[in-house]
């Protein structure tokens, strides 16, 4: 669907003052919405809503409103009342330009500057992998999780009677911090930090890598 002169300059606006990554979206009925990338903060606010309601029905509700930029005010709350579906479509695009999807790589698309580090982590971990996250582009090294990743996650997920995080969101921040090899140190903090919601595709991946991923074989 191409965008009207209006709605260019409205997305214009939007990244003049949320950063470059915001997204232009429609929905049935000619319905028309801006979303912006999340913040360390949002992932703060979905994890209480995680917290609270136990479940990530309320939360996918939270982060979705809080990074639809557009419409705003009593045009937005109508917005989520008419589409009661619309927190989990947002969120798809929400996770995607705030470049928390990742892909995987060959090693032949690597720069030239990108191939040593692939070749230092492959010295201690050769099943070890390129993905780079969508759309911002950033590198990583990742490896598959090992049984003794396994046992860590499953104690994370029994949560801390002192920690107000939800369980999984523990599991998958210790998980995915594990499993990045590359960047290191200050970098991976950084990068993180970014990217919010980053944790759960990493872990997501490295566990995929690990074969305790399922294919539908079918019923024949």
């Amino acid at each position: 669907m191409a965008l009207t002169a209006e709605q260019k300059q409205l997305l214009e606006h939007a990244k003049s003052v949320h950063g470059p990554r915001c997204k232009a979206i429609g929905a049935r009925g000619g319905v028309f919405l801006i979303v912006r990338p999340p913040l360390n903060e949002d992932r703060a606010s979905f994890n209480e809503a995680v917290a609270r309601a136990g479940n990530r029905v309320n939360a996918n509700v939270v982060l979705s409103k809080a990074c639809v930029v557009y419409p705003v005010d009593k045009a937005k709350v109508k917005l989520f009342e008419d589409f009661p579906f619309l927190p989990e479509s947002v969120k798809k695009v929400v996770l995607e330009v705030g470049g928390s999807e990742i892909e995987e790589v060959t090693d032949a698309s690597l720069s030239d500057t990108e191939k040593p580090t692939l070749q230092e982590c492959r010295a201690k971990h050769p099943e070890c992998v390129p993905v780079r996250c969508l759309p911002s582009g950033e590198l990583l090294i990742v490896r598959r999780a090992n049984p003794s990743e396994r046992t860590r996650f499953s104690q994370a997920t029994k949560g801390s009677k002192n920690s107000k995080m939800p369980d999984q969101t523990i599991g998958y921040e210790q998980l995915a911090r594990s499993l990045t090899l590359s960047p290191e140190g200050n970098a991976k903090t950084e990068l993180f930090d970014k990217l919010p919601f980053l944790y759960e595709a990493i872990g997501d991946f490295g566990i995929a890598m690990s074969g305790a991923e399922i294919e539908d074989l079918g019923n024949d």
